[in-house]
């Protein structure tokens, strides 16, 4: 085979003390990587990786595959082929399908180096670019006259909470202070708008009524804000007059 031939010039090429040993029969020393692969030559003259798994329900190649250096061009071949048509796998997984193949010397090493250099792969695990951000409001830039003068709304949740022998759905609302990230959570037990009022109004007699809120524009804040600027209008003498008689 074609795969044979070329393997045996690049054992050739790459490993001829260790060809020269095998063929004398002589052991490999002790600081030599191929102590530990128990390798062979087979009767094509490749030098292969030995080991107890002649009894394996296996292909002859995947039992004992031919050795193969890092630093040749074929290996670099092999491993882009085998990454490629693996839909382009993971340094493990073509690291494992290699070696059904052949067993490559520090083969981690030169499979991480291959996958590195793929194209597709570093255009997928490229990291898109950041937008640039808008300045930073006056809000956040501006001494406030005290802590929570400026704040953000949010809520987080839901959070699964044991009530007496039922699980049921809370909510945090954060109030955020624009000025000094300071946090201020309050418990909220829906979403609807007068829930929101309720942790509102707890949130003003801790903190202090806050000048300027922020939120995302959610149709609970939406309506909380419209409710809120009702109540803030002054009240009308006769209104109150006439309303004192009648009742």
């Amino acid at each position: 085979m074609a795969w044979h031939t070329c393997i045996r010039a690049v054992q050739g090429q790459c490993f001829p003390d260790e060809l020269r040993l095998l063929r004398l029969g002589k052991d490999f020393p002790r600081k030599s990587r191929f102590c530990r692969l128990s390798p062979f030559l087979d009767m094509r003259d490749m030098i292969r990786v030995g080991g107890r798994m002649d009894e394996a329900v296996m292909n002859y190649e995947a039992k004992h595959p031919p050795i193969l250096t890092s630093r040749h061009y074929l290996t670099n071949l092999l491993i882009r082929q085998v990454h490629a048509q693996n839909c382009h796998a993971g340094i493990e997984s073509t690291l494992n399908l290699v070696r059904a193949q052949a067993w490559i010397v520090d083969g981690r090493a030169v499979v991480r180096r291959v996958l590195g250099e793929c194209t597709i792969c570093r255009r997928y695990r490229s990291n898109p670019s950041l937008p640039k951000m808008a300045p930073l409001p006056p809000s956040c830039l501006e001494r406030p006259p005290a802590p929570f003068a400026r704040v953000g709304m949010d809520f987080m949740g839901p959070i699964m909470v044991t009530c007496r022998r039922s699980q049921v759905k809370r909510w945090i609302c954060l109030f955020t202070c624009m000025a000094i990230r300071a946090v201020h959570m309050e418990i909220c037990y829906s979403l609807d708008v007068s829930s929101f009022l309720s942790t509102f109004r707890r949130f003003m007699s801790r903190r202090g009524p806050p000048s300027d809120c922020y939120s995302d524009n959610g149709m609970n804040f939406r309506a909380a804000a419209r409710i809120l600027s009702h109540e803030e209008q002054p009240l009308d003498p006769i209104k109150i007059a006439s309303f004192m008689t009648s009742h």
